[in-house]
């Protein structure tokens, strides 16, 4: 049986102060120690979740920049969307909202995804962008905004990991804990076995978990994890 945890980080390993929690570093020990591999899947760059990934003692593959790339270390990874027309529309909204809309200092580390900060809702970003023709998809994390391919995904990058590594659909027991809304598409892919989230997080997606615990941040990651492990 191969066993997955995918875990977002903002929110979920950190509080909402986007600082790690020690609880965070316990449970993917744990996990590792009872046999599963732990994927970080963030809307962070890349860089920042191998490194993440890297030190948290992880060190498989995350999930990055709102799905945009993929890898298993330093220097493998793979791109997957088309920057330039994100670079396009994003500049397209600026244009539009000058005033509501503040860059991202970490677009300079993105291999693709662009983030940008608005009291906006994504919706109205997402509506503009449609209309014009724009392929592109505006996911709100909770703490920015991330543009990125139409079809990209936390979801479809987890697929096409599985895809890559050849793993029998049916042989694998996948978890996932998150806790905003940009985390549906996870809690929505067909092939996960359990949703766990937290005290913290969105509506939607207590609606979608089978575990939501009690604790919020690191310690609700803490007890999802040791809930799994006594299934």
């Amino acid at each position: 049986m191969e066993k997955i945890l995918v875990t977002d980080v903002d929110g979920t390993l950190t509080d909402d102060s986007k600082t790690i929690m020690p609880e965070s570093v316990e449970a993917i020990k744990l996990a590792k120690k009872h046999g599963f591999r732990v994927f970080i899947a963030t809307g962070n760059p890349y860089s920042v979740a191998w490194t993440l990934s890297f030190f948290l003692g992880a060190r498989d593959w995350v999930i990055a920049e709102s799905g945009g790339v993929i890898g298993n270390s330093w220097d493998n990874y793979v791109i997957l969307g088309d920057r330039e027309e994100i670079k396009r529309g994003l500049q397209f909204l600026l244009d539009h909202f000058p005033s509501d809309i503040q860059i991202s200092p970490t677009n300079k580390f993105r291999l693709i995804d662009l983030a940008f900060y608005s009291k906006l809702p994504a919706g109205l970003f997402q509506e503009l962008l449609d209309k014009h023709g724009y392929s592109l998809d505006v996911k709100d994390s909770g703490y920015a905004k991330h543009v990125i391919t139409k079809g990209v995904s936390k979801a479809s990058s987890l697929n096409e990991i599985i895809k890559r590594e050849k793993i029998d659909e049916k042989e694998l027991f996948l978890a996932v804990i998150g806790d905003g809304d940009n985390d549906l598409d996870l809690f929505t892919f067909p092939l996960v076995s359990i949703r766990g989230t937290l005290q913290n997080a969105t509506d939607l997606i207590k609606k979608h978990a089978e575990r939501v615990s009690p604790h919020s941040f690191g310690k609700g990651v803490l007890e999802f994890v040791e809930y799994l492990i006594e299934q």
